[in-house]
């Protein structure tokens, strides 16, 4: 755990006391600097108050410029530069406000405060990736997460119906705002999805051919090549349109989503951010926050403190921090801030405001398996003025739980109030976020 040179309970002197308080010094002496200003601007957030849309200069510079090919007709210029037009707010409303009273809205929004700021962000059916890949590449990076258990790649999303088809909108605008970004030509506004166009694929449409009226589903089929599309679809005005390009040296048989929900069909070889399949119970955010302030986030998003009540949990809330950190590595100090998430998991305190030895959830549940705690004398109640240790870190070194102070700022992990998908559904056809 991490300690003081203060006597615990015991009035024992811990041999990591040192460590400890050049620790809190630092953290004391960063004054909130980092991160007092997003937790102000949350707060408006949860209060319902209207902010603006920070600006993401690193990410307007990767975004993606349409060009015009030399030696392509006029018509097709003038397509590709009508093509991205964006679409009515789907809820129907124009006054802004009456889209943020929304409530599905407004917890997207809510998200996207904290989560735009990281790469990799999911929603309890799938992860939006952020990095810019064509389509192949897309799909290859899907199929390489491996899910724990079955050791299936994930697969690039599959939608079927409309809750889906909402939950990957919301997704975008957790991860990139509610705003429209940079124009409607702008990748920060789409991500691939995982539907081709195998048949009639061949060279531009005819007019009369194009537009949702003459989408024929037999003619489409999802990127695994099992799931064959239904009747849902959710095409912008016009589309799909098969245009092609000599530059390209394709035709537009490959699509992508909006963050107002609405499809397109696009070349393969255009960049792109990207959806995968999720079929996770967690939900990881990088940004830092006390206990506290976690648990008050995960409620504003309209999910739930994270609880982990086995092994098999435990095992699936690391492989969830893995994703939500692209894989990076853990910092080289071992208690450093970034190597811990929270849990919803706190001690069970006596009437004198001191720990008991028995451990809770924050729904009042007691913790129902034995964790691996991160050292032999762990956890061990160290004290301060402020309290004692009594909420759970979990590690992202080695998946081991440790007590600590419920003051000190680190990521945290959400849940969702129930899977986005059928985990048998799953281990049959190693294919996630397709089942009920």
């Amino acid at each position: 755990a991490v300690v003081s040179t203060q006597s615990g309970h015991y009035g024992r002197a811990h041999p990591f006391a040192i460590e400890e308080e050049l620790r809190e010094a630092e953290e004391e002496a960063e004054a909130e600097e980092g991160f007092s200003y997003l937790e102000d601007e949350e707060e408006k957030i949860m209060m319902g108050e209207s902010m603006a849309e920070d600006e993401i200069i690193d990410l307007e510079k990767r975004q993606m410029e349409v060009e015009e090919s030399e030696g392509e007709d006029d018509e097709t210029i003038e397509v590709e530069r009508r093509k991205y037009k964006p679409d009515p707010l789907p809820e129907g409303g124009t006054d802004p406000s009456a889209v943020y009273a929304h409530e599905t809205v407004v917890k997207a929004r809510a998200m996207a405060h904290l989560l735009k700021f990281q790469n990799v962000v999911a929603t309890c059916r799938f992860i939006l990736f952020k990095d810019f890949k064509d389509f192949y590449e897309a799909k290859h990076h899907c199929e390489n997460v491996e899910w724990p258990f079955t050791h299936n790649g994930i697969g690039i999303a599959t939608i079927l119906n409309e809750y889906e088809n909402t939950d990957a909108r919301h997704l975008l605008q957790a991860g990139f705002g509610l705003k429209i970004l940079g124009g409607p030509y702008s990748r920060l506004n789409w991500a691939w999805i995982g539907l081709t166009k195998v048949l009639n694929n061949k060279g531009k449409l005819p007019k009369d051919q194009r537009g949702a009226k003459n989408y024929n589903r037999e003619e489409w089929r999802w990127a695994d090549g099992n799931i064959k599309p239904n009747d849902f679809h959710k095409w912008a005005r016009k589309m799909p349109d098969q245009q092609c390009s000599k530059k390209f040296g394709e035709c537009q048989t490959w699509v992508m989503i909006n963050k107002r929900g609405t499809w397109d069909d696009t070349y393969a070889s255009m960049k792109a951010p990207f959806l995968c399949n999720y079929c996770g119970k967690y939900i990881v955010v990088a940004t830092p926050r006390s206990w506290y302030k976690a648990k008050a986030l995960c409620e504003s998003y309209g999910l739930e403190m994270a609880i982990v009540n086995s092994k098999e949990e435990n095992e699936e809330i690391g492989w969830a921090a893995n994703i939500t950190f692209n894989y990076e590595p853990t910092h080289p100090e071992r208690w450093n801030k970034m190597n811990w998430i929270w849990l919803g998991t706190e001690e069970v305190m006596d009437s004198n405001d001191e720990g008991t030895g028995e451990w809770k959830h924050w729904n009042g549940k007691k913790l129902e398996f034995d964790p691996d705690w991160d050292r032999k004398d762990q956890p061990d109640n160290w004290t301060k003025r402020r309290g004692e240790q009594s909420k759970v870190a979990f590690s992202r070194i080695n998946k081991k739980w440790d007590d600590s102070f419920y003051w000190k700022k680190r990521p945290f992990a959400c849940q969702c109030p129930k899977r986005g998908c059928n985990f048998t559904h799953q281990e049959q056809a190693g294919n996630y976020g397709k089942g009920k």
